[in-house]
């Protein structure tokens, strides 16, 4: 059965090229020139997946989306507007929970890509709605911690939608350069023994990842505000690797420079060879010094870090690191190799004393 598309926009133009894009992809077309029109169609039909304007006149898009979120959950919900400001971002996030926010004009291409991605983001939607009968099907072939990551992953769905989630700032110093970095992280009061990087885990393999990181980008924003023009040096965690295809989360980066110039991001090297954000950091003028790269425990040939904006490299210093000699060894050989390109490293690890042991056990004058 062909997927189900309502097309809402008070410019019956933009309508019906939307109309013509999708009819060429096999969708079946519904269209609505207001959020009133829409809902009557959403009354008498199945749809999979909207896409509306923002702008409109009586009911903005995300306006509209909130009705939709509550009377129709298992629908996905796209905005496409040409005024992606950070505001209209803020509102579509905490008011009507949308799956993406994409600019007018659009590229045919990233917005059937988009409309796609939302059909099976529907079906997922829908199951959250059906409790008991997903608990039934899982007591037969899932573990019961399954069911308590599922728990989770709900609160936090609802923590997001509701904004009771808060950014803490945590310190963390570096070898050969002694100025502490701040790293921004988000804290969950409800759940406060699980920390920022818990938390990107839980979303990171559902729908819920480019949601919690528009909220992120959001209050890393609102924080920089108190800190204008300081001499701080902020750790910004780009843990959606899909924002560099995003441009509503690109403009909210912008932003973020804009406050606080002083500022490093934080990303994996598959992200930082995104076209879109190695363009974006140029433009920016912001390539030269501007990344602390995460390779956890793994390690990597730094020499192909040469001709990239790496200023960090962040490895985690668990103690199972700690006891493992050979890794100790390597890691040991890769900071060395840093050094001679300017490379600095950071212990991304929370506790002090591990810290200072994993120092001590590789040779390195931390404190």
């Amino acid at each position: 059965m062909n997927p189900t598309i309502l097309l809402v926009d008070d410019e019956k133009d933009v309508c019906s090229a939307l109309n013509r894009t999708f009819r060429r992809n096999n969708f079946k077309v519904f269209e609505a020139n207001s959020g009133e029109q829409a809902l009557d169609v959403l009354a008498n039909n199945n749809i999979d997946v909207i896409v509306s304007d923002q702008r409109m006149p009586e009911m903005t898009g995300t306006q509209f989306f909130s009705v939709v979120k509550n009377l129709y959950p298992n629908v996905g919900r796209i905005i496409l507007s040409g005024h992606s400001d950070i505001e209209d971002l803020q509102e579509a996030i905490n008011e009507a929970n949308i799956y993406r926010f994409l600019p007018k004009p659009w590229d045919e291409k990233q917005l059937l890509e988009t409309v796609n991605s939302a059909i099976p983001q529907a079906i997922s939607i829908s199951k959250r709605f059906h409790s008991s009968e997903r608990q039934l099907i899982r007591s037969y072939d899932q573990p019961i911690v399954d069911a308590a990551t599922e728990q989770k992953k709900q609160a936090l769905s609802q923590s997001i939608k509701t904004n009771t989630l808060l950014l803490e700032e945590q310190s963390y110093d570096s070898f050969n350069d002694k100025s502490p970095l701040t790293y921004l992280n988000v804290f969950w009061p409800d759940f406060a023994s699980i920390k920022h990087a818990s938390i990107v885990d839980l979303v990171n393999d559902s729908e819920e990842c480019q949601i919690l990181f528009s909220w992120y980008l959001l209050s890393v924003i609102k924080h920089m505000e108190k800190y204008e023009g300081g001499e701080r040096v902020f750790v910004i965690d780009l843990f959606y690797e899909g924002f560099a295809r995003e441009p509503s989360l690109l403009k909210a980066l912008e932003d973020v420079l804009k406050k606080q110039p002083k500022t490093i991001f934080r990303l994996s090297f598959e992200s930082l060879m995104e076209n879109d954000f190695t363009c974006f950091l140029t433009e920016n003028d912001y390539y030269k010094s501007s990344v602390i790269l995460d390779v956890s425990e793994k390690i990597i040939n730094v020499n192909e870090l040469k001709d990239t904006p790496i200023l960090y490299l962040e490895m985690n210093c668990k103690n199972n690191a700690i006891n493992n000699h050979s890794l100790t060894e390597k890691r040991l050989k890769m900071i060395a190799e840093a050094k001679t390109i300017g490379v600095n490293v950071v212990l991304s690890n929370d506790q002090l004393q591990s810290q200072q042991n994993y120092a001590k056990s590789i040779g390195v004058d931390f404190f």
